[in-house]
């Protein structure tokens, strides 16, 4: 029935992108690539890289908020906004989307 899967390939593809979403030099250079894409946006900001191997990244401190301070306010409503203005910019003009999961409690 899936004859036309090319399953080997497949997992094969799927580990290659994982491989390379942990090694932290390709984090450095997307963080580098980020910091340029946004340099024009002063309300966006993005750690910078100092130094990275495929298993340490040392990078600033950039000091934030848990987003849950936000929710159910007026402030909540124009952080919507501008992450919704920075994930447009990333699809469709820059065509570069990275995000990192996170725990929120």
């Amino acid at each position: 029935m899936f004859h036309f899967l090319d399953l080997p390939a497949t997992v094969k593809q799927f580990s290659d992108f994982l491989e390379s979403q942990i090694d932290l030099r390709t984090e450095a250079k997307t963080l580098e690539q980020f910091r340029e894409n946004f340099k024009k946006f002063p309300r966006f900001q993005f750690p910078e890289p100092y130094w990275a191997s495929d298993a340490l990244l040392i990078e600033s401190w950039e000091q934030g908020d848990s987003i849950t301070k936000y929710c159910g306010t007026d402030e909540g409503v124009a952080l919507s906004a501008m992450g919704l203005q920075a994930f447009l910019k990333m699809a469709i003009q820059d065509n570069l989307i990275h995000s990192d999961l996170v725990n929120l409690h």
